[in-house]
């Protein structure tokens, strides 16, 4: 890269104008090709390089064409000529600028803005902890000099000055707590116009000038932060660190010198890549001349391998204070001491307790809060139930807004879009599937499968099915599984629903968060579901757990994987696939009709069934937008007659084949093909030759459930009878 830097001009427009967030219109704001294109080449002419970033986000648009087995990994710096290395991709030319950035469009897809930092250094202060720390540095050192200052997308600032000697490196909380600093090859920040992925708010151009030069006092308050950060002495004292950075260290002594810098910054940090940062900027300052890179990694590595052994010694030693039978609360408390400990030792710790009061401890429960048993009089319970209020319904005839359960359905079924379709009308207070009526309120979504991206996408498809705009929902997202086995994450629910308030809270699929349970053992996953339930309903929320079926030809709630759901549950839904179709053509639309059952011992048994259509202007593109439409009408495929009977289990297979295809459809080889596909585990009827043995037996058994068709030259075709007359499901 060559930078052609020249002074920027004052500027008057919206762009550089919008010094605070209460300018941003509260509706999101979208990037147009043209804005981003203007406002990179702009940052190129101040002197500062640019390269892309994901839409609406803050990573690096192409990822690393290294993968971890490549020797290039984590080294290549653009040097294989390919994209994907982050900051080391940016360009100070025009025309790639253009080429990057350019074209029409205003939606999702423009980039967002990239400047990397050559020469320059970087004041990051995050939140109103970030702003504290420097109205503090301020108070100390004095007034920064006026220089350019851009404000992010969430009311935070980035305050820029010029580092031609490249004396700073990026470090978090380098100067105070969330005040980092960002510098060095390698680091960026995110470009004013940019969109920020939370508020989405833009990023604004708050101080138009040239950076002024660094601070001098900048490398002196940031060494002084990490000796208080050490433990030795309050700030000002004389102790050995600071007497270390002020003898420095020349040739010949620089490595034991540093080592011993090493061994003070250590106890101080929990993550490697801050600690190795900061030993490289006081290698640069203190250093004369400084180590080489690699040098300074060595001595990093040694030193924190060994400080990390010491605190694993430690913590084993608490350990071994349990088994010999200490309090379990008073290991808990040393161990919260120790730095590592919410990272690395709590798991370890809840496996060595036997003593559940440990685990409650930890969770930050006592034996009165969530769960204590107690006994009242007939007449006080009586009084206690008058005095509620009247029950109301999350979604109306299906689910009391206090009601906990299960949503349920076989592999492709769709249980995710029902279950965003549920959290998007209740947060809108619409109708869920567009039928049912829900209760308005915030909505928390534990979702494990799909990732960030897939869930978003889905949403806005839902959103736009509905005519809502999704930015302004409340709901909560969490894209990990929380395991609902572990205390501290329970501990972490309780906190999210002070902290929400919601209506509903979701998750999705319960086998990733049931952890270590024993999915067959009843006892066993009676206690886990109380857990969680209780700690909802003390939230004053619903709780809808989203599920698979087993394999096999089990109905109705049978189908649910494992045991304890279905006599746990309040609501029990389950949804069996009637018709999945495809269409081939280019936006691959897909059309999947369920048939419901809603059970419960408060509501009255309800069965509907809804057909989705799912597309995408084009299926090769991942960030193109989805489309989802869904309505709800009769069960769909449902015989009339009222003396339908429940057939042996593989003889109701066959009928749930022919009942699933269209009338005309239901052949040996199309029937076969539907088992091989949703009964794939079966033990009979395992290929086309079995198949049609066994329906000449069911229509010679049974000769008022099916009719055939043996028009001469022509397969058979099977039909149910009376299907003629079944509900449209649409």
């Amino acid at each position: 890269m060559t930078a052609t830097p020249r002074d920027p001009a004052p500027k008057n427009d919206l762009h550089h104008q919008g010094n605070t967030q209460g300018d941003v219109p509260s509706r999101p704001a979208k990037l147009s090709s043209e804005e981003a294109t203007a406002a990179a080449l702009e940052l190129v002419a101040d002197g500062f390089p640019v390269f892309r970033l994901k839409p609406n986000g803050k990573e690096p648009l192409i990822k690393s064409p290294h993968g971890m087995d490549d020797p290039l990994y984590g080294v290549c710096k653009g040097e294989c000529g390919e994209q994907g290395h982050g900051a080391h991709d940016a360009t100070y030319d025009p025309e790639v600028v253009k080429e990057w950035w350019g074209g029409n469009g205003v939606d999702d897809t423009v980039p967002n803005i990239g400047m990397a930092l050559p020469g320059f250094v970087a004041l990051d202060p995050d939140g109103d902890e970030g702003r504290a720390s420097l109205a503090a540095l301020k108070e100390k050192y004095g007034d920064l000099p006026p220089t350019r200052v851009h404000e992010t997308g969430s009311g935070g600032l980035h305050i820029i000055f010029k580092d031609p000697e490249g004396k700073f490196r990026s470090l978090n909380e380098a100067l105070g707590e969330k005040l980092d600093v960002k510098a060095g090859e390698g680091s960026y920040l995110v470009a004013p116009t940019s969109i920020h992925p939370k508020t989405r708010k833009p990023y604004r151009i708050q101080e138009h000038r040239t950076p002024a030069p660094a601070p001098e006092y900048l490398p002196e308050a940031i060494e002084k932060l990490a000796v208080s950060k050490s433990g030795d002495t309050p700030d000002g004292d004389r102790t050995p660190l600071v007497d270390l950075l002020e003898e420095g260290a020349e040739q010949g002594g620089r490595d034991e010198w540093l080592t011993k810098v090493a061994g003070h910054y250590a106890k101080s940090f929990t993550k490697f890549q801050d600690f190795h940062a900061l030993l490289k900027a006081t290698n640069d300052v203190r250093c004369n001349p400084p180590l080489t890179e690699r040098e300074v990694k060595k001595i990093a590595r040694s030193v924190w391998n060994r400080e990390q052994a010491k605190k694993e010694q430690g913590v084993k030693e608490l350990l071994d204070k349990l088994a010999e039978g200490t309090d379990p609360a008073e290991v808990i408390a040393a161990l919260e001491d120790n730095a590592e400990f919410e990272h690395k030792y709590r798991d370890k710790l809840l496996n060595k307790l036997a003593d559940k009061k440990a685990a409650d401890t930890l969770a930050g429960r006592t034996d009165e809060s969530d769960y204590h048993p107690a006994i009242g009089s007939l007449a006080d319970v009586m009084a206690e139930v008058d005095e509620m209020d009247d029950p109301q319904w999350l979604i109306e005839g299906l689910w009391p807004e206090d009601a906990y359960g299960v949503i349920a359905a076989q592999k492709k079924a769709g249980k995710t879009w029902s279950g965003l379709d549920l959290a998007v009308s209740v947060s809108a207070g619409g109708k869920w599937l567009g039928e049912f009526q829900c209760k308005t309120g915030p909505v928390i979504y534990i979702i494990g499968e799909g990732g960030k991206r897939n869930t978003i996408r889905r949403i806005r498809a839902i959103a736009r099915h509905k005519g809502i705009d999704p930015a302004g929902l409340p709901i909560q997202l969490c894209t990990v599984p929380v395991q609902i086995t572990k205390a501290e994450h329970l501990k972490l629910v309780r906190d999210w629903m002070t902290q929400v308030k919601p209506a509903l809270v979701v998750i999705d699929p319960f086998y990733l968060s049931q952890g270590a349970a024993n999915g067959t053992n009843l006892a066993e996953m009676g206690e886990t579901l109380r857990e969680i339930q209780v700690v909802v309903s003390n939230g004053n929320a619903a709780l809808a757990i989203l599920h698979h079926f087993k394999k096999g030809s089990a109905s109705g709630t049978d189908q649910m994987t494992g045991v304890g759901l279905q006599e746990w549950g309040r609501v029990l839904a389950v949804a069996n696939i009637y018709k999945s179709e495809i269409d081939a053509e280019a936006t691959m639309r897909t059309r999947v009709t369920l048939n419901w059952e809603f059970s419960g011992s408060e509501i009255a048994p309800h069965e509907f069934s809804t057909t989705r259509e799912v597309w995408s202007e084009d299926p090769k593109s991942l960030v193109k937008p989805m489309y989802y439409e869904v309505s709800v009408g009769g069960v769909a495929g449902k015989r009339t007659a009222k003396d339908v009977p429940r057939l042996p289990g593989g003889q109701q297979m066959l009928y749930d084949a022919i009942a699933s295809m269209e009338p005309g459809k239901a052949t040996v080889k199309a029937i076969t093909a539907w088992m091989d596909k949703h009964r794939p585990e079966r033990k009979s009827f395992k290929d086309a030759k079995a198949v049609g043995q066994a329906l000449v037996r069911l229509r010679e058994n049974l000769p008022d459930l099916l009719e055939f068709d043996e028009s001469p030259g022509k397969a058979i075709v099977y039909t149910i009878k009376s299907q003629a007359d079944e509900s449209d499901p649409e």
